[in-house]
């Protein structure tokens, strides 16, 4: 009976036991460490930056792109622009590398060099924008002038006071050429021996007949304007 009594009186200790053992033995993830205020600082600025390098490349790639448009302008009108107009269509492009080369370095930049590297570059980019703008201004207003100067030179030409077209050989109506286009084809038609007028820009019948001369003899459409197609024959060749 007391043996009984004793037992009883330890089981719940022994099973106490067994159930601390238990517990000791498994593992806990230990706690993180709080951060501190400099980690979060540092995190912050980290996150600011990426952000502020994100917006800074957005607007690089617009204004790249106007210079690009004002490139292709330039290009388009396959004639040799004024000397100033050269010169600003240059140096659009150069401003352009030039922002793409900070945008690099901004991209690469650690904390200590972020800010210079982002001055440099907004400045980079103000001076794009104002660049493209004097550019595309300037080629508007060469193109402008030259219609004017085509306008006044019209007489003989076979264009429509209507509609200020002009009227091809073929019988089609086409828009009208920048006197400098018409004077580098007369005198390209010069040179061949097929144009005996003076290379004066002035879109006339003799100018038409020797381009349309020109034209059926390359298998051309025989316009008589100096298209695209034509130019390329002409000057390529």
């Amino acid at each position: 009976m007391n043996c009984h009594f004793r037992l009883s009186r330890f089981v719940p200790l022994l099973v106490l036991a067994v159930a601390l053992a238990a517990c000791g033995g498994q593992e806990t993830a230990p706690e993180e460490p709080a951060k501190s205020a400099e980690e979060v600082r540092q995190e912050q600025e980290a996150a600011r930056r990426s952000e502020r390098a994100a917006e800074l490349a957005g607007r690089v790639n617009e204004l790249t792109a106007a210079a690009g448009d004002v490139g292709e302008s330039s290009a388009a009108l396959e004639v040799g622009a004024p000397a100033d107009i050269e010169a600003a269509v240059n140096e659009v492009e150069a401003k352009r590398a030039e922002a793409e080369r900070l945008l690099a370095e901004l991209q690469q930049a650690g904390a200590e060099g972020f800010d210079d590297a982002q001055a440099r570059l907004e400045a980079a980019l103000g001076e794009l924008d104002r660049a493209s703008a004097d550019a595309s201004a300037g080629l508007e207003e060469w193109a402008r002038r030259e219609a004017a100067a085509l306008a006044a030179r019209g007489e003989g030409a076979p264009i429509d006071p209507q509609t200020g077209l002009i009227e091809g050989l073929d019988g089609g109506d086409y828009e009208q050429y920048l006197v400098s286009v018409v004077k580098r084809v007369q005198e390209r038609l010069r040179e061949q021996g097929r144009y005996a007028g003076p290379a004066d820009g002035r879109f006339d019948r003799p100018t038409m007949e020797a381009l349309g001369s020109f034209q059926k003899e390359q298998e051309l459409q025989v316009s008589g304007v100096p298209s695209p197609m034509t130019r390329s024959r002409l000057f390529d060749g």
